[in-house]
């Protein structure tokens, strides 16, 4: 197994990467298996640095493979947000469209990454709601919408709109249980995508939430890319900013909370 490890991570690192064309994504699902059984120091010391370097220097052609490795991943990438969602953020500004839309899917890859291993207690709440139990949560509709309908009042309230952030993350969720509630929700969906308007994507919020709305706040949107494209359209720079920063606070409290509890004497 070892050989056959080595011998794959030489076709990513030598072959793959630096490759000056793109590399087709139904080869790269193919090794979706052998990308499971990476260790953090492989990933680490033997991929992310070729990663990192192909993608400064031909992101239009790595970012595609980049994304792929990614969504493949077994390990909890959240130590590596920095170094990759800072370069992701940067091909935001791409003249290319599919660069644009290679990074979006990267940045989302590498959310997913991260948000498997942490979870805010509004993603508690929706959890029980998965695509088929979603009806159940249509009754909180009412009292959600309430909530948020406060913060959009109260915009300059931070306190306030982070209730808002967690209502709409539970809210978007709700609106894929079938046609008739998404057009129910018609009016929150045209404000949460709207990011000159909705106060979730405005600095002085994204300066003063706390961790767990900013956690919500990207449940949010990952909800809006993945199932509301169609309301989204043209992915807006705000919305991806936004994103970038509530992931970075998140892991950012991951590791401070590990420092804290480092720190505690033993029993």
């Amino acid at each position: 197994m070892a050989k056959v490890k080595k011998f794959l991570l030489d076709v990513l690192t030598k072959t793959i990467l630096p490759s000056k064309s793109k590399v087709s994504v139904v080869f790269l699902k193919q090794l979706s298996s052998f990308l499971r059984l990476l260790a953090h120091e492989e990933f680490k010391t033997l991929l992310l640095p070729v990663m990192i370097k192909a993608m400064l220097r031909s992101p239009e052609i790595a970012l595609s493979a980049v994304g792929s490795i990614l969504a493949s991943m077994f390990l909890n990438l959240s130590v590596y947000m920095s170094d990759q969602s800072k370069m992701f953020l940067t091909n935001l500004r791409s003249k290319e469209e599919n660069t644009r839309e290679d990074e979006i899917e990267g940045t989302l890859a590498l959310g997913r990454q991260c948000s498997i291993h942490s979870r805010s207690s509004v993603l508690d709440l929706v959890a029980p709601f998965r695509t088929n139990t979603l009806s159940s949560a249509v009754p909180l509709i009412p009292s959600l919408s309430k909530v948020v309908d406060n913060a959009v009042k109260q915009s300059a309230q931070v306190a306030i709109v982070s209730e808002a952030v967690h209502a709409a993350a539970c809210l978007v969720k709700i609106a894929g249980v079938d046609l008739a509630t998404e057009q129910s929700l018609a009016e929150l969906l045209t404000l949460v995508v709207d990011t000159e308007k909705c106060m979730f994507y405005q600095e002085k919020f994204l300066a003063g939430a706390g961790a767990a709305a900013l956690q919500s706040l990207t449940s949010l949107i990952t909800t809006l890319l993945i199932s509301h494209m169609d309301k989204v359209g043209s992915i807006p720079t705000p919305m991806m900013r936004s994103l970038v920063i509530s992931m970075m606070s998140n892991v950012q409290c991951l590791l401070c909370q590990k420092t804290c509890w480092s720190t505690l004497p033993p029993d």
